[in-house]
């Protein structure tokens, strides 16, 4: 009885994240497509502020979200070319190349997670009690 009521509790956790990590991946898109953004130009936005100093090596980038260097410098360019990311070079190291964020670049993440956010707690209100219960216990930060 107790291997059951773990295998529903852990069904139901998963079903629970799933649901939830649908509601963000809504909501993100939602917002790029807005933006005239490709779902791979709002994920690079989203690495670079998430990065140390909101900035990182496009390295980082390639390693992180899994693509080509082509994939990601069009990608790159586009950005920049719609004023949201700087290239710089690395002042440690000349040879390396370091992109941040512009100030419309961040203004567009910061009011793209408050979004997020009211879409999960608008997400978090629909769940069961079970649902949430499940979710509480197996989620602690």
């Amino acid at each position: 009885m107790n291997e059951n009521n773990n295998d529903k509790e852990f069904y139901t956790f998963i079903k629970t994240t799933v649901r939830l990590a649908r509601a963000i991946q809504s909501e993100i898109y939602q917002g790029a497509k807005n933006k005239h953004i490709t779902k791979l130009e709002i994920d690079i936005l989203m690495v670079i502020w998430v990065s140390d100093n909101h900035q990182c090596r496009p390295s980082k980038l390639i390693d992180f979200l899994k693509i080509t260097k082509s994939q990601l410098s069009r990608s790159l360019t586009a950005l920049y070319e719609k004023g949201l990311i700087e290239k710089n070079k690395d002042q440690s190291n000349k040879k390396y190349l370091i992109v941040s964020l512009t100030k419309y670049g961040q203004d567009l993440v910061v009011r793209n997670a408050s979004n997020i956010k009211f879409a999960m707690e608008q997400e978090v209100e629909k769940l069961s009690n079970d649902e949430r219960k499940i979710l509480n216990e197996t989620i602690t930060f």
